[in-house]
């Protein structure tokens, strides 16, 4: 299974940053998925600590996508990290190539699920080109996303009303995000890679998920 993981420059010097490697590490060494993840050449250099990350030959993505956008390429353990600079998630015209990169790489390397965490404009994008390429499309809110959502009144209640499943660090964030929007109780789930099992639950989320991608 391919699963696209979509962060933004908002996570660098967050505690999500850790999180997401979490999930990424499980999902390829204990369930073999293909991940690839995009995220922030800033968030790259926070992981750069990491001895296992290494860069990677920017031909080895499929021919289609080398061009649409400036791109770094690193492999960490058996994931594909793919860095595009803050500028590509900061200004949203740019995300119109974020699009076109993400479908040019799903017709190569076709894509069960897609998951995003950062910022509103971020969810958006991914959760509109999961429908626009007919996959799930999954997000997890962090705090910011919940406080700053509201405000963007149509991207919040669009990517709720069209996200195949969502998920929040706390049970107080599940609530509020059940009070201030669209989602349904079975739509969102809290997800803390700390408790036991949590890591295995979100494995099981995206099979589930994947197999039903009409159902968004």
């Amino acid at each position: 299974m391919h699963i696209g993981l979509i962060s933004d420059h908002t996570l660098t010097h967050s505690s999500q940053q850790q999180v997401i490697r979490q999930c990424a590490s499980a999902l390829t060494s204990l369930n073999r998925f293909d991940v690839h993840w995009l995220l922030s050449t800033d968030t790259i250099a926070a992981l750069v600590r990491d001895s296992a990350l290494q860069p990677a030959d920017a031909r080895d993505l499929p021919p289609t996508c080398r061009y649409v956008i400036p791109y770094t390429l690193y492999r960490l353990d058996s994931i594909w990290l793919i860095g595009l600079e803050p500028a590509f998630w900061q200004d949203t015209a740019l995300h119109t190539r974020l699009f076109t990169f993400l479908c040019l790489l799903h017709r190569e390397q076709p894509f069960a699920v897609l998951q995003a965490w950062g910022a509103l404009s971020t969810l958006y994008l991914t959760v509109y080109a999961a429908n626009f390429l007919h996959l799930p499309g999954t997000v997890f809110y962090t705090r910011s996303c919940l406080q700053d959502g509201p405000q963007q009144s149509f991207l919040w209640q669009w990517v709720a009303r069209h996200t195949a499943m969502a998920f929040t660090g706390h049970t107080a964030d599940r609530a509020h995000a059940l009070r201030h929007s669209p989602l349904q109780p079975e739509q969102i789930q809290v997800f803390d890679p700390e408790q036991p099992g949590a890591l295995a639950v979100l494995e099981r989320n995206f099979h589930d998920i994947a197999k039903k991608p009409l159902n968004l």
